[in-house]
């Protein structure tokens, strides 16, 4: 109960001020109001407590934050594990400069479609108008992955790059067939949209789950429970990449140590404050990584005897 006070009292004094405490490690996250956010200030009120000073930094998300950890204006940032893995080992201008920490959630590849849609299986999106994101996206990036693993290219079908809100609309009033997301599978937007019709969400073929994870070591298979929204009669199959959390190389190996342990020593802080979007769970510590852990982290995870020889 000690902790919840003085967490809502950080979290008012934060958004009071548009700014967190003048801490000096400087933490990346995204747009108030979003998951990255929210956990930038849950870690940064437990971190006080131990020590470790954070400021939470308002950004444009995983792209910004890599950049910016790049370029030394953050010590921490949380970015999508495809975005990383492309950024890093990029081979005309690779961003480097920070290592991971964590895998954090799953954000999941989503394709929607009306429950009422004779669009059964990716196959029957072609020659179909859809939303595939917004353009440079990293949801325009897995739906033009995803769709080519069936054999679909940009000639295929009718490509609209809309945002999530203006996708909705259009679902709704039939001006698109169906809507790529890549986001937690109960994301709000999704749940205002179920709102005013049942929707359905494909599942993606075993072979192409498994294709896309040999392919692409950033994606993991997603269940996502027929429960979640009205309209699904089973569970829907597809694949998702992991929110990350990097640190800078310049951080000390003991700060990043105590910041990894945190995350998992606190874990159902997190997950009252934060909900079912966040699930940090140590089983899945590693999971989507494709870059080197921070010597802070490695010796965490070393000193729980995980399997780290793949990311050193």
């Amino acid at each position: 109960m000690q902790m919840k006070k003085l967490f809502l009292a950080a979290l008012v004094s934060i958004l009071l001020c548009g700014c967190s405490s003048s801490g000096k490690i400087r933490i990346g996250c995204a747009p108030k109001g979003g998951v990255y956010y929210s956990f930038g200030i849950v870690l940064s009120d437990i971190a006080r407590h131990e020590g470790i000073e954070l400021s939470v930094r308002e950004t444009s998300g995983s792209s910004s934050n890599l950049r910016l950890l790049s370029e030394g204006y953050i010590q921490l940032g949380i970015a999508q594990s495809d975005r990383i893995s492309h950024a890093y080992y990029d081979k005309e201008s690779p961003m480097k400069g920070y290592s991971a920490v964590a895998s954090l959630y799953d954000e999941a590849v989503m394709i929607i479609v009306k429950a009422d849609s004779g669009i059964q299986t990716v196959e029957d999106l072609e020659n179909r108008r859809i939303s595939i994101g917004e353009e440079e996206s990293g949801t325009a990036l897995n739906a033009r992955e995803v769709l080519l693993a069936y054999g679909l290219g940009p000639e295929n079908y009718i490509t609209e790059f809309m945002n999530y809100s203006e996708a909705s609309k259009a679902l709704a009033d039939n001006s698109i067939a169906a809507m790529f997301v890549t986001a937690s599978p109960d994301a709000e937007m999704l749940r205002k949209l179920n709102e005013k019709i049942p929707i359905r969400l494909l599942s993606l073929d075993d072979k192409i789950i498994d294709r896309l994870g040999n392919v692409y070591a950033y994606f993991t298979k997603v269940i996502i429970s027929k429960d979640l929204y009205r309209g699904m009669e089973e569970d829907a199959k597809t694949i998702g990449v992991r929110s990350v959390l990097l640190a800078s190389d310049s951080l000390s190996e003991s700060d990043v140590y105590t910041l990894t342990d945190i995350l998992f020593d606190h874990k159902s802080e997190f997950d009252e404050y934060l909900g079912s979007d966040l699930r940090i769970r140590p089983e899945s510590a590693l999971d989507g990584l494709t870059i080197p852990l921070h010597p802070g982290a490695l010796r965490y995870y070393d000193e729980q005897n995980y399997n780290t020889d793949h990311l050193r």
